[in-house]
């Protein structure tokens, strides 16, 4: 799980990366900050309230960030997503760099 100084710099890395819509950000942002050791599972209806993004959108954006890479599910708990932190880096490090 992410402190909030992190989240805030995910966040601004993640929007410069101008590859998102604002509610795919929050999606995303929302699994890097539910999750522990890259792992997360955060029902849909959670993240529908913790973002309040719509559930179709939420479905969507999952599907998005499975074929980008960013997420894949895990094999070993249903529901449940493994972040793939060398993208999440890429990102970020792309975003330090331009700063």
């Amino acid at each position: 799980m992410a402190n909030k100084e992190d989240m805030t710099m995910y966040k601004q890395a993640i929007e410069a990366y101008g590859k998102y819509t604002d509610n795919q950000i929050k999606i995303l942002c929302a699994l890097i900050e539910n999750s522990v050791d890259n792992l997360v599972y955060t029902p849909v209806t959670k993240l529908n309230k913790q973002t309040g993004v719509m559930r179709p959108t939420i479905y969507a954006t999952l599907n998005v960030l499975q074929i980008d890479g960013l997420i894949v599910k895990d094999t070993d708990t249903k529901g449940a997503f493994k972040i793939q932190q060398e993208k999440i880096d890429f990102i970020l490090n792309s975003y330090k760099k331009t700063r």
